[in-house]
């Protein structure tokens, strides 16, 4: 017997979107991006979390 799937549910650009739960490592407020001169349209920038660095894409702009 499997599980009932499950999502996480969220907005972008103003449309509803729903994304596999087993695909999502953790969920985070991001406080402080860092912007990277020459970086692709739809790049905001750097930050950190746990002593990692992640890249902040805008999704609008990423999907269009």
């Amino acid at each position: 017997m499997s599980a009932d799937p499950l999502y996480l549910i969220g907005m972008i650009a103003g449309r509803r979107v729903a994304i596999d739960a087993a695909l999502v490592d953790s969920v985070i407020e991001v406080a402080d991006v860092q912007p990277v001169p020459g970086a692709a349209e739809g790049i905001l920038g750097l930050a950190a979390l746990r002593s990692r660095v992640l890249t902040v894409v805008d999704c609008a702009v990423a999907l269009g």
